[in-house]
């Protein structure tokens, strides 16, 4: 995905949302979080506004790696951005619950639980 990225801007093309949320999920599935919030970062450094797609593919795959802190930095992130739409938002607090939960904090999941 990378390389096609770097193609595409040699001949002058523009990513756009899409190729980054391509980007964003290629690192996920490649077991590469931290590549994937480099890859958002970088969007939004070049103007491009990411999407609830966007965050909340980085939220689940934090919590997925059960980095429940990680997961709710994200979730709030997404949240300032005003990007999250009712779908995401229902994902992405399913996904913190489900993290806190997994970590042991059942207050801090129940804490979600009862803001969504």
């Amino acid at each position: 995905a990378e390389s096609w990225f770097k193609q595409m801007e040699q001949k002058g093309v523009s990513p756009g949302l899409l190729t980054y949320n391509s980007l964003i999920n290629a690192a996920v599935k490649a077991g590469d979080r931290a590549r994937a919030e480099n890859w958002l970062t970088d969007m939004k450094r070049r103007g491009i506004e990411p999407d609830g797609v966007s965050y909340s593919t980085i939220i689940h795959a934090w919590a997925a790696a059960n980095d429940a802190p990680r997961a709710e930095h994200w979730f709030q992130e997404l949240r300032k951005s005003g990007a999250a739409t009712e779908q995401t938002n229902s994902f992405c607090y399913n996904s913190v619950c489900q993290a806190w939960a997994r970590a042991g904090d059942v207050d801090r999941a129940t804490s979600w639980l009862q803001e969504a």
